[in-house]
């Protein structure tokens, strides 16, 4: 099983019986502290024109914050529905996403940030790499993962079918999410490729048990638990952000659409 944290070592799922795990190492990479996986298409700043271009609706969430006489377009990331709108832009621009992504998924859901998501899911690709033949990502529909409780985002599958072309199981507990994560993958036509299924887990049985069907065998799996105790720790993080962004002139912001050029 492998937690998902690309500053941690990952583990690589191998077939014996249902499964069994051995450690893997992740390949040398020249790699600089806190700057994305190379294959991630986020590479450190948003070009905002392009993702309003492909989402529209990101438009109105836009703000401008000036920082002498350069003035550089953002969000305010203390607001969940800005959140949700730059990153369902970044997965219909870059992942060729159904833009009703952010609309079917409950008001309640934790907003996923793709650009985090994406490297965890290059990180696996260069795990499974090092089993591969000529030492490559491997891509394609042979790759079967698991991703063990996917929310209501349904986001590894969606960047590892949409990246690698990988066939995904994705399981979860609670009604909602599974209904949402269904229904993103039906309107993205992805049936034949991401299998959602619901899994009812007690402490004394496997995290496996109720999700594989005998005799079926997975590459990997990943798992991603939640990062925030409550709304309170997640509403606490976000004035984190807010009080950093502040110091580089966010006090002075304005709506994209009022800032002249």
């Amino acid at each position: 099983v492998i937690r998902c944290n690309w500053k941690q070592r990952l583990r690589h799922v191998h077939k014996h019986d249902s499964f069994s795990t051995t450690t893997s190492t992740l390949p040398p990479q020249k790699k600089s502290r806190g700057k994305p996986h190379p294959r991630n298409s986020f590479q450190g700043s948003y070009d905002m024109d392009r993702l309003i271009s492909a989402y529209p609706s990101l438009g109105p969430h836009v703000i401008r914050t000036r920082s002498g006489a350069e003035c550089r377009p953002t969000i305010n990331f203390s607001d969940s529905m800005a959140v949700k709108a730059l990153n369902t832009a970044l997965l219909v621009a870059d992942y060729n996403i159904h833009p009703t992504y952010g609309d079917i998924m409950p008001c309640t859901a934790l907003v996923p940030p793709v650009p985090g998501r994406a490297d965890y899911v290059h990180y696996m690709a260069d795990v499974l790499q090092q089993s591969s033949a000529g030492n490559v990502a491997p891509r394609g529909e042979k790759i079967v993962g698991l991703d063990i409780g996917t929310g209501a985002s349904c986001i590894y599958p969606l960047i590892a079918t949409s990246v690698y072309g990988w066939n995904m199981i994705a399981s979860e507990i609670n009604t909602a999410s599974i209904e949402s994560a269904r229904e993103i993958v039906k309107v993205n036509a992805l049936t034949e490729k991401i299998d959602v299924r619901s899994h009812s887990h007690s402490g004394e049985s496997s995290i496996f048990d109720g999700i594989l069907q005998p005799g079926e065998k997975i590459d990997f799996c990943i798992c991603n638990p939640p990062f925030y105790s409550s709304k309170e720790a997640f509403q606490a993080e976000n004035a984190r952000k807010v009080r950093g962004l502040a110091k580089g002139g966010l006090n002075k912001i304005r709506p994209i659409e009022e800032v002249t050029t």
